[in-house]
């Protein structure tokens, strides 16, 4: 039992990993110590301390041909008659105490497993076989302690482990964990209601992908490309969010169906006999029972994970919703003070902030050189960044360690850092954020101050509602709605009426998302992307195609050079062309597609004659230098 309420489940396993020894390869100093650990390895090693003299679980008994012939038989093994063999016994002939097992969701290494079923004099016996069996030695690379507990009153298991994993400089480093999981989830009303919600959400979430898909259509058809809806920093922010959204509903729902397919036993047969003479880590049988064990820790572990990677999701969600409050909230002058103040001051704080990053982290490399070997938290490059950060927030506790300094140029310095930087960085540049703000605020604030809060466009639309549906029922029938006056404000504006506004609007409600054809506008010339590749294929020839893309047809290669240049340069026609215009507009329009066929034409002549200018030039240069006259002519015909 752990606690009053927390139940052991099987028992707990510790699992080591170990590495093999190799040369240091530094021939200086290998008269000090050349062995240096290597890869890892699953080559048995310890002993059994029932057959070692010296220990506390020896038995002499046993300590024979017979004895050991009993627990660690070689025949058998081999299937040949032999007493020792490799698999079995060290150099020395004694046995080994640890063998590899392979397990689901651990790397290759050994175990030792304490049973629920141990009482406490044998489980003083398997933590004695530890210690002198030397389960733990100068080539262990990491320990894993892990056990599963169930609370029955909450209804949920507890995944606890603990590592301790040895770095190359000799330090233990301790790191723990206990991790809650739940894999009863829809039992109670309570449950199930939770699960109408999850349902509403799924619904939500297609319905904003939806909506934020049909967006980059309406930027589409408004400025032409797909690009212009990027062009906000929002709809990052909005794409992203839907994009964690639905990673964190997946993986909600993969965490729910692994959690229902969750199993476990209370008790799992791994070793042959808990009380044996010797080899009490002997395992049952095959295996089945460890590997039933493993598997289900490998299955807890892997809810827990999949639950915090979840967690994770949803507080950065969470964050995103709250910036997209923000941009929701920038349509109303007094709600959107805070982007419209930091929109103001984008450009400002990013100036600042430049400056800013390279005297803080200036100030932190300088702490970790100078003092990361004397004070802890300068010890790391990121130990220092997050004291210089603290200390931005007003956490001067480190101002004590770096008086502590003993000698006097540690200790000078570290006067000489703390002050310069409370008065550059802590008083004088952050400061100077707040100026930005604040100036930026108040010219946000000057802007709105003219402008209707929003309780009173809130009670004005409540209103306007209110009174429209009591007209329905016979009250306020002289009340003409908001949207009707500003729908007759704009027919009058237009010179139309009512009727003809509104199917206008019909119409454009129709054609939202129908693409505009774009076309490239010279001057008063509009050239759409067939007329444009029939203008480069009759100026430019047919070589020049060729010499865009040689493997091409000339036609295909003028079509695909046309539609690069409209779709970058050109612009969505607005007017309607309905292939009723009048023999004025065509004329008009063929003189411009003349002119500009001559424009092309007299470029194209401009450009001959400089390669003319430039041959003659050459021709003059290779006469100058003595080459023969013959030669020049042969070279400039090439």
């Amino acid at each position: 039992m752990v606690g009053l309420t927390n139940r052991v489940v099987a028992g707990m396993m510790v699992h080591a990993t170990r590495k093999g020894m190799a040369d240091c390869g530094d021939a200086r100093f290998d008269k000090i110590d050349e062995n240096c650990r290597g890869a890892r390895t699953v080559e048995p090693y310890g002993i059994d301390p029932v057959f070692r003299a010296s220990s506390a679980l020896y038995d002499p008994d046993l300590d024979n041909s017979e004895g050991v012939a009993k627990f660690y038989n070689c025949t058998e093994l081999l299937d040949k008659p032999t007493l020792y063999c490799r698999e079995y016994f060290n150099r020395n002939n004694v046995p080994y105490g640890f063998f590899h097992r392979k397990m689901t969701g651990y790397p290759d290494g050994f175990f030792v497993w304490f049973d629920i079923n141990l009482n406490e004099e044998n489980a003083q016996r398997y933590l004695l076989t530890m210690q002198e069996g030397l389960f733990l030695d100068t080539q262990t690379d990491e320990v894993r302690a892990q056990t599963v507990i169930y609370n029955a009153e909450l209804q949920v298991f507890g995944n606890v482990q603990i590592y301790f994993r040895s770095s190359e400089s000799g330090q233990v480093d301790v790191l723990h964990s206990t991790k809650v999981i739940d894999v009863e989830l829809y039992v109670t009303d309570l449950d199930n209601f939770r699960l109408f919600l999850e349902v509403l959400l799924g619904i939500a979430l297609i319905f904003g992908i939806v909506n934020e898909g049909l967006d980059l259509l309406r930027m589409k058809k408004k400025f032409g490309r797909y690009s212009a809806y990027f062009q906000s920093i929002w709809n990052y922010i909005d794409v992203l969010n839907l994009a964690l959204m639905t990673m964190g509903y997946i993986t909600w729902w993969t965490y729910a169906f692994l959690a229902e397919d969750f199993r476990c036993k209370i008790n799992y047969d791994i070793y042959a006999d808990l009380e044996a003479e010797a080899r009490i880590m002997k395992i049952n049988g095959n295996g089945q029972g460890l590997d039933s064990l493993a598997s289900m820790y490998s299955s807890i572990s892997e809810l827990t994970e999949r639950l915090a990677f979840y967690y994770a999701i949803a507080g950065v969600n969470i964050m995103l919703y709250l910036l997209r409050v923000l941009k929701l909230m920038h349509f109303q002058p007094r709600l959107g003070v805070v982007t419209r103040t930091l929109t103001l001051a984008a450009a400002d704080l990013f100036h600042f902030f430049v400056l800013f990053f390279i005297i803080f982290f200036g100030y932190a490399i300088m702490g970790y050189l100078v003092f990361g070997n004397a004070i802890e938290t300068f010890s790391t490059v990121p130990d220092a960044i997050m004291t210089c950060f603290e200390f931005l927030l007003g956490e001067i506790g480190v101002n004590g360690e770096l008086k502590e300094l003993q000698k006097p140029w540690h200790y000078i310095s570290g006067q000489v850092f703390f002050w310069s930087y409370a008065i550059l960085v802590q008083q004088i540049l952050l400061n100077f954020v707040l100026a930005i703000i604040v100036d930026a605020y108040s010219e946000v604030k000057e802007q709105s101050q003219e402008t209707v809060g929003i309780l009173t466009e809130i009670s004005e639309i409540f209103s306007d509602t209110w009174k429209k549906n009591l007209k329905r029922i016979g009250l306020y029938k002289s009340y003409v709605p908001n949207h009707r006056v500003r729908l007759l404000l704009e027919a009058w504006v237009k010179g139309m009426s009512l009727e003809e506004l509104e199917e206008e609007h019909r119409k454009e409600a129709e054609e939202e998302f129908v693409e505009k054809p774009r076309v490239l506008k010279v001057g008063e010339t509009e050239l759409e992307k067939e007329e444009l590749a029939t203008l480069l294929r009759g100026k430019l020839g047919d070589e020049m195609m060729r010499a865009v893309m040689p493997n091409e047809d000339p036609d295909e290669v003028a079509n695909l050079v046309a539609e690069t240049i409209v779709d970058s340069y050109g612009q969505q026609d607005d007017d309607e062309e309905d292939g009723d215009d009048d023999a004025e507009n065509q004329e008009t329009k063929a003189d411009d597609l003349e002119a500009l066929a001559k424009q092309v034409l007299e470029e194209q002549e401009q450009l001959a004659r400089l390669q003319n200018s430039i041959l003659k030039q050459q021709h003059s240069i290779l006469v100058a230098f003595g080459t023969p006259e013959d030669d020049v002519v042969n070279k400039n015909k090439v």
